[in-house]
């Protein structure tokens, strides 16, 4: 005798439907006895696997749960020690030195969501008595605040001895990421590295593009057209010794963007756009970046020993385009050098009618402007000299700041290496592309552009991108996520 089925009540249609009785399990019409066994056997199977994985996504969605949560720990974590080097480099200290050494004339530097931030991590009380909306940071903030009245700089001031709270919940985050060793990789692997790595798609390293002599000329061709740049010859064979180790560097060079790309998706991107698809698309291009970068020399000599957090880049040398060459009136990517600090501080990129060239000119309005109404960093901190802003206690000044262009390429849509930009690396292009990924950028509407200008603008995207991460981020005034015409939109502090 057969064994009774076990059957919900959900089922008792769909059973009796293939001839079965829910209530035994045995065939109720001895005429289709062997049809209806054929596909309940199947929808069996069917239901099985659904609940299975509908069961398995609920598990994945937990632990992703989990996962952003410590994320978000992280992030303000590292914010907040971001927050402490910087202030023990005003005062001279050590990094990992006790930030109650610092005077009030170092926290006076700070931007104010700086302090709003240092002041929530540290004030005994989980919801302060200070009412945030009453305190500012007014351009004569330091001199009030050694006046006695109350505002950013004094209160951060006050609480400097205090203890973070953040590292008070280090321990148990790291106990939350422990409980899901046991998982598999893939629901082990952080929420941002699902959806950057794609297992049907290995990464072309840039060691294979660089050994490439076929790839080295479209790199020549699109962004160093008239050979003015010093660089590495990597279509000399055989290679030299020195050639050999600078492949070598650019495979540990898109190593270390793509960990910092995770990073900046964390910090600088709101949430529900960490699944864009720019954001993969990026992620793999990021290996032409780091050929760019080495074979145009713009890398510090060794970069094996540099931490995240510390800049990559050489200081400007005569491998970066100035303002005043023809090249600013191209697109591309550019970078802010502070003169007097002696650091990058921003990199940025440029397309349409005037190109780099005009996209400064529009840089320096807003710097000249009395308000800053988006409270951007860069606009904060480097004010114009001729602006009301700059009168009041600034070190730095908009004019201070050098603009070199790493590279840049024609916009010309009749060029002859204008189709270079859209055609996919496995049919004779450079850039990587899906036939998704070429049909999403072709329906984007990016303002002014057509054909091939399209693609164009997310190379200016991608470099900006991959010049951004290679900045040191206690230096970075940039809090933008970059693609902004792709709809990626900013993690707001």
């Amino acid at each position: 005798m057969s064994k009774p089925v076990v059957a919900d009540k959900a089922y008792a249609y769909l059973l009796l439907s293939h001839g079965f009785n829910p209530s035994t399990g045995e065939a109720s019409n001895l005429k289709s006895n062997t049809q209806g066994s054929h596909k309940f056997e199947a929808t069996r199977k069917f239901e099985i696997a659904r609940r299975t994985k509908r069961a398995e996504d609920i598990e994945l969605e937990k632990k992703q749960k989990v996962e952003r949560a410590n994320d978000k720990v992280n992030q303000k974590r590292d914010e907040d020690q971001d927050r402490v080097a910087k202030l023990c480099e005003y005062a001279q200290l050590p990094p990992s030195e006790d930030v109650a050494k610092c005077e009030m004339e170092h926290f006076a530097k700070l931007l104010a969501p700086q302090l709003k931030a240092f002041i929530l991590s540290r004030h005994p009380s989980t919801t302060p008595a200070i009412t945030f909306s009453k305190l500012k940071k007014p351009r004569t903030a330091l001199v009030d605040a050694n006046r006695g009245i109350k505002n950013l700089v004094s209160e951060a001031y006050a609480v400097r001895s205090v203890k973070s709270k953040l590292l008070a919940v280090e321990e148990a985050s790291e106990e939350s990421n422990s409980s899901l060793e046991n998982t598999s990789n893939v629901h082990r692997a952080p929420l941002v590295d699902r959806v950057l790595l794609n297992p049907e798609e290995g990464d072309i390293k840039p060691s294979m593009i660089l050994n490439d002599s076929a790839k080295i000329a479209i790199i020549y061709s699109l962004l160093d057209p008239q050979e003015k740049m010093q660089r590495i010859d990597f279509s000399i064979r055989p290679h030299t010794p020195a050639t050999s180790q600078s492949i070598g560097v650019a495979d540990l060079l898109f190593s270390c963007l793509k960990d910092r790309l995770r990073a900046h998706i964390r910090g600088k991107v709101k949430q529900s756009n960490h699944l864009h698809w720019c954001l993969s698309w990026a992620r793999k291009n990021l290996s032409v970046v780091a050929c760019c970068m080495v074979m145009f020399r713009h890398l510090k000599d060794d970069i094996s020993r540099i931490s995240d957090s510390k800049c990559l880049l050489k200081k400007p040398n005569n491998n970066y385009f100035l303002m005043t060459n023809a090249e600013a009136s191209l697109w591309g990517c550019y970078l802010f050098w502070d003169a007097v600090e002696y650091v990058w501080i921003r990199s940025g990129s440029a397309t349409g009618v005037g190109g780099i060239k005009k996209c400064n000119q529009t840089h320096l309005s807003r710097a000249k402007s009395p308000e800053n109404p988006d409270n951007s960093k860069l606009y904060d901190r480097y004010p114009s000299q001729l602006s009301i802003r700059s009168k009041y206690d600034h070190e730095t000044h908009f004019e201070k700041l050098c603009v070199y262009i790493p590279l840049a390429f024609s916009g010309d849509v009749a060029g002859s290496a204008a189709c270079l930009f859209g055609k996919d690396y496995r049919k004779e292009g450079l850039f990587f592309y899906t036939a998704e990924e070429e049909r999403t950028i072709s329906g984007t509407n990016f303002r002014g552009k057509v054909g091939a200008q399209k693609f164009m603008q997310m190379i200016a995207y991608l470099f900006e991108l991959g010049y951004d991460l290679a900045l040191s981020s206690s230096n970075n005034v940039s809090g933008s996520p970059g693609f902004e015409g792709c709809g990626l939109m900013q993690q707001q502090e």
